[in-house]
């Protein structure tokens, strides 16, 4: 049996500011694994991981500079993932313990897609992603400029 990963992302499930052609490409790739499934099955599986923020140099802006401590309290595992975090996830995906697995994506974000809304219970600003961190940061200079029209 032949199988295929693809690597998406949590920005697949949601809107974002910043970051909305990224999320719409990531979106049609999970559609693209459903897809991918249904024609090549049974001879191939498709999958597809959807990592948070993960430590990456692709994500550094979001977790550099003492951010990503930040960030990563508001995610139920209190840390952020590092790139053996997907790989594992992967791993799972290509051998036999998911043979009966096929167009499905696994989200592995230290629970920020299951737990409280990136860390609100905890006090701190629902929105943690670079739309958030801009406005947070605009705040504290006691600017507006990350705000998005009509905003208070």
């Amino acid at each position: 049996m032949l199988f295929r990963s693809n690597i998406s992302s949590v920005g697949a499930f949601h809107t974002n500011q910043i970051l909305g052609t990224y999320d719409i490409t990531k979106s049609a790739l999970l559609h693209l694994t459903r897809q991918l499934a249904a024609e090549l099955a049974p001879g191939v599986r498709v999958n597809a991981v959807c990592p948070g923020l993960v430590k990456t140099d692709f994500a550094r802006a979001l977790w550099a500079d003492g951010r990503g401590d930040e960030v990563a309290q508001g995610y139920p595992l209190k840390r952020l993932g590092e790139p053996e975090d997907i790989a594992q996830a992967v791993l799972f995906l290509a051998s036999d313990a998911s043979s009966w697995i096929t167009g499905q994506e696994i989200v592995a974000d230290g629970g920020g897609e299951g737990g409280f809304p990136h860390g609100r219970a905890a006090g701190r600003t629902p929105d943690l992603g670079l739309a958030g961190q801009a406005r947070r940061s605009d705040e504290r200079r006691g600017g507006k400029e990350g705000r998005t029209r009509g905003a208070p």
